[in-house]
């Protein structure tokens, strides 16, 4: 299946990996969706946060190895997605300022 960003897709594990989930795609096919896109926390063990069988949402995005990867991270807590490396904050929280310069 070829991959379109921004497109959703249904995927269900099949088979986990120390590095990802092989996922089953709707049109039969299957896709790897690596650790560091399974959740915004560290992911040690891909069983910890899915399960076999069970069906996910899964978002194509802009990936850093590949053109299009598939992400189950919800989009407003994606690293990066703030324009930054740090995952996205709510709108009420401001980032932290900078210490004042002594003089």
């Amino acid at each position: 299946m070829d991959l379109v960003l921004g497109n959703v897709y249904n995927a269900t594990p099949e088979k986990f990996l120390p590095y990802g989930a092989v996922v089953r795609m709707d049109d039969g096919s299957t896709a790897l969706i690596h650790v560091s896109k399974i959740s915004s926390n560290y992911v040690r063990d891909p069983s910890e946060y899915l399960e076999l069988g069970r069906t996910y949402i899964a978002t194509a995005v802009k990936g850093s190895k590949h053109p299009v990867e598939l992400s189950l991270i919800p989009l407003n807590l994606r690293r990066g997605a703030s324009g930054n490396d740090s995952p996205s904050r709510p709108p009420h929280i401001a980032p932290p300022r900078p210490p004042k310069p002594q003089k």
